[in-house]
């Protein structure tokens, strides 16, 4: 999936997102953040982890993808072990907006360049969400934030 962001959209919701962590940061440690999103919200929720100087305590992505400037990204980051903070992907197989195949690739690219990558796919699911995932989201913010 493949979003040249013509408009800006996207990037003026990154530059958001980060303002919002910085500020959030005033109150509580970055071990302790979490960022996530579904579909162009997972997409953002990538850019902003990696683009944030410190490490979060985790960033989940559902039905997403990596837009160019992840690809980016990741290729700089690329065998430097710079990336701490750990993903969590979970996409429907059945998905007839956003391919599984872009998670798939996103998983990729964070593996490649080092990062902890939890990935999950689901069998029948288009793009929404079911049980098991939400299982999997609580099960990784419970473990990354040590609840």
């Amino acid at each position: 999936y493949m979003d040249n962001d013509k408009e800006g959209a996207y990037a003026s919701s990154v530059e958001a997102v980060l303002a919002e962590l910085g500020e959030l940061e005033r109150s509580l440690p970055p071990n302790r953040l979490v960022i996530g999103g579904f579909s162009q919200g997972a997409a953002i929720a990538l850019e902003c982890a990696l683009r944030y100087p410190k490490a979060l305590a985790g960033c989940i992505v559902l039905a997403g993808w990596a837009r160019p400037p992840v690809h980016e990204l990741l290729a700089a980051a690329k065998g430097k072990q710079e990336i701490s903070t750990p993903f969590l992907l979970c996409h429907g197989e059945s998905d007839d907006m956003v391919d599984v195949s872009c998670a798939e690739a996103a998983k990729d690219m964070l593996l490649e360049s080092g990062a902890n990558v939890q990935f999950h796919k689901y069998p029948g699911i288009q793009h929404e969400s079911c049980p098991e995932l939400l299982t999997a989201v609580m099960e990784f913010m419970c473990n990354n934030l040590h609840l």
